[in-house]
């Protein structure tokens, strides 16, 4: 019997989905044109990732991929340790959306430490547009949109400042988490489907400086 039981949990092993390790990016990148992300991104500290004017970053949805050591999401995410500098223009944005155009199926952007400058960018069709556990988010003239939490900042070790930056038509707009705040000028945050903002504890309002 006990053998028998042993079979059983190795074929049952067999049958779980593989999980594959992220991709970590080792030395200075630019990405250009047309990228496809069909598996975790990590960014380490030390390392800069530049995507130029005009790219489209596609995702392909996933939920067996992970970021060694830990994963933040089932699904794919691009995860900020080092770098991440968004350089578009308002001719010539840069769109991270998912293949498919289904709302909520990738993980987002996720600051762990790292740094996001985001100009002229749209992000689109992610669990979190921009996920802020630690580190800085500037966003400028960008949009996040039909996502399900446009925007989320967790706790007081993420400086995150918004200029001139629309969060709208999401399930959520900006979700402040744990005493977070955020600051910026000009950027408007409505037509998110369930609320615009939400913070915990309530005290705690989003400012302009």
């Amino acid at each position: 019997m006990h053998r028998f039981g042993v079979i059983l949990s190795f074929f049952a092993l067999l049958l779980l989905p593989s999980m594959s390790a992220a991709k970590v990016i080792t030395s200075d990148t630019v990405w250009s044109g047309e990228v496809s992300v069909d598996e975790d991104i990590l960014i380490p500290e030390g390392v800069t990732v530049t995507v130029s004017p005009g790219t489209t970053v596609r995702i392909t949805p996933s939920e067996s991929t992970k970021t060694d050591p830990e994963h933040m999401s089932p699904l794919t995410e691009i995860t900020v340790r080092g770098a991440l500098v968004v350089d578009g223009t308002p001719v010539t944005p840069v769109t991270f959306l998912v293949k498919g155009g289904n709302k909520s199926s990738w993980a987002g952007i996720i600051v762990d430490g790292g740094r996001v400058n985001l100009r002229s960018g749209i992000i689109r069709d992610a669990e979190t547009g921009i996920y802020a556990i630690k580190g800085t988010v500037s966003i400028s003239g960008s949009l996040l949109t039909k996502n399900h939490y446009g925007l989320t900042v967790q706790g007081r070790d993420a400086a995150v400042r918004l200029d001139d930056t629309s969060v709208s038509e999401n399930d959520y707009g900006i979700i402040l988490l744990r005493g977070a705040t955020i600051q910026g000028n000009n950027y408007v945050i409505r037509n998110n489907e369930k609320k615009d903002r939400f913070s915990f504890p309530q005290s705690r309002k989003l400012s302009a400086t």
